[in-house]
């Protein structure tokens, strides 16, 4: 996981080394690593060396605080609202790291440490998101870089290994619009939950849980219909499980002209996807199989000991 390990020195016996001998003011790291006195509460005397040149806005700013300290003989900052000054603080950061902030080398983290230090590593890094104490059901969209589940706002991310989360356990319904490469999770939980699935770029798990859920696979799905669309924007395993209840999943592949050889067992459906796409499943009590118009063969090994349906079109079942 990317991470910045971060050393505090012990104060016992000694000063403070992130603060000023004489005036007991913190020390910082500009962002070519230079040490600056400054106490973030004297706004009236920002040292306009700690912000980031390389910003537009904050080279903006810097000039209008030196025409304010130029003209008034103090940048009077100190009259800015606390929303503007932590607005500042925001922008500026990580330019605003403290000296006795170092890594685990004891290299002091200046800005330009932090980039080089999150660029030469690679792990396992994860999101979760946890809905499951919400009092009601929430309708919720999922894309490859963001997260919306009826919270009143969006959640965005980027350069993860895995995604999950987790839902109420009321009616929740969620669409999965698109994922990102590594592995995505969803738990529905309890409740008659609904899902569908649009498009997956890496390894899928949506679990049912407890209660009635309904999973829609197709590329114009929705949480409550399976409208004609195809299954190639399934480019890795989707698994699924049910769960506890009476649950159905929807394979929509109508528009599809393109002849397909699949093969469907008792736990898998495979060939009618996009490449690298398959579907794992589990504890269903239906499956719905709608092949597309070309001249598709499936064969069927197994089947699930719950309703398999197979729709045609032009297809060969084997």
């Amino acid at each position: 996981m990317r991470s910045c390990s971060i050393r505090q020195p012990s104060n016992s016996g000694r000063p403070d080394p992130g603060r000023d001998a004489t005036t007991s003011n913190p020390i910082w790291r500009d962002i070519n690593g230079n040490k600056v006195v400054w106490n973030d509460t004297d706004w009236n005397n920002f040292p306009t060396q700690l912000l980031d040149y390389s910003d537009s806005y904050l080279l903006n700013l810097k000039n209008t605080i030196d025409a304010l300290k130029s003209f008034f003989g103090i940048a009077t900052l100190g009259t800015f609202e606390a929303s503007v000054k932590q607005q500042i603080l925001n922008r500026i950061a990580p330019s605003l790291i403290p000296v006795n902030r170092v890594d685990a080398t004891g290299k002091a983290l200046t800005t330009s440490a932090i980039t080089e230090h999150a660029a030469s590593t690679t792990g396992n890094d994860k999101l979760v998101v946890k809905d499951t104490g919400d009092s009601i059901g929430q309708t919720g969209q999922l894309t490859v870089v963001r997260s919306g589940l009826g919270m009143g706002g969006t959640l965005t991310y980027d350069q993860l290994e895995n995604v999950n989360i987790s839902l109420s356990d009321h009616a929740d319904a969620l669409t999965i619009v698109s994922t990102h490469s590594g592995q995505t999770t969803v738990n529905l939980d309890g409740g008659d939950d609904s899902a569908a699935i649009r498009s997956i770029s890496g390894a899928t798990f949506v679990n049912g849980g407890n209660g009635n859920d309904t999973f829609h696979i197709g590329s114009l799905a929705t949480t409550s219909s399976d409208p004609d669309g195809v299954a190639d924007n399934i480019g890795a395993t989707l698994s699924i499980d049910g769960g506890t209840g009476t649950d159905v999943a929807t394979v929509e592949d109508t528009q599809d002209s393109t002849g397909d050889t699949g093969e469907l067992t008792n736990n898998s459906l495979t060939g009618i996807f996009g490449a690298n796409g398959s579907l794992s499943y589990s504890t269903l009590e239906t499956l719905n199989v709608n092949l597309g118009t070309g001249a598709d063969t499936l064969n069927i090994e197994s089947t699930q000991s719950g309703q398999t349906n197979v729709n045609t079109a032009q297809a060969r079942i084997s």
